[in-house]
């Protein structure tokens, strides 16, 4: 079933909150959030930053490593 509110469209909303948006729609749309984030706050600080930059701040960001639990202990 879907869940839907009555005047919100949710092709055109959006969030700003980078975790809640990686639990709703993972981690590509996270990564996208931070890039968005990023370019509009630094654009209304009049900066510009290279797009490349900016998608490899995402990456680094947005990018998980889940390590056994054993493998764990002797990397610390």
């Amino acid at each position: 079933m879907t869940k839907f509110v009555i005047g919100i469209v949710g092709e055109h909303t959006t969030s700003n909150h980078v975790m809640e948006v990686e639990k709703v729609l993972g981690i590509e749309a996270a990564r996208r959030t931070v890039i968005d984030e990023i370019q509009f706050t630094m654009s209304e600080h009049g900066m510009s930053i290279d797009p490349r930059h900016v998608m490899l701040l995402g990456d680094v960001m947005t990018y998980k490593v889940a390590l056994p639990l054993h493998l764990s202990c002797y990397l610390i």
